[in-house]
């Protein structure tokens, strides 16, 4: 997707990471004002991701397909063998997953729902 999220994936792999600029909180509420809602909320926040077997994150890595483009096991069996013998002596691969969320209403719905004082 270009998005930049998945940034340190492509670096555990040993690949670059897209070009792209990352999707950020700010973007899109500049996106869904330009279409008439109103942000009434957002936050941002970070997850992390831990895998304890390069099965898993290889599956992982094979269902969320826009992760890293292009990902086959076959292609990254090397890369993958490391990984495991990574796990094996250090424990998980740890990679942050950041993201955020936004709650956004037309204009009418605001006023009515919402105290002024509890919009971004």
């Amino acid at each position: 997707m270009g998005d930049g999220l998945y940034r340190e994936f492509c670096e555990t792999l040993g690949i670059a990471p897209p070009n792209s600029q990352p999707w950020l909180v700010s973007r899109a509420i500049e996106q869904v004002e330009k279409v008439g809602l109103m942000v009434i909320k957002s936050a941002v926040g970070q997850e992390t991701v831990a895998f304890a077997d390069v099965g898993a994150l290889a599956w992982y890595l094979r269902m969320v397909s826009w992760a890293v483009p292009g990902f086959f096991v076959s292609s990254f069996r090397g890369r993958l063998a490391q990984l495991h013998e990574q796990i094996q002596a250090d424990g998980p691969v740890v990679l942050p997953l950041p993201g955020f969320y936004l709650e956004a209403v037309t204009g009418t719905t605001a006023n009515k729902s919402r105290n002024p004082s509890e919009r971004l």
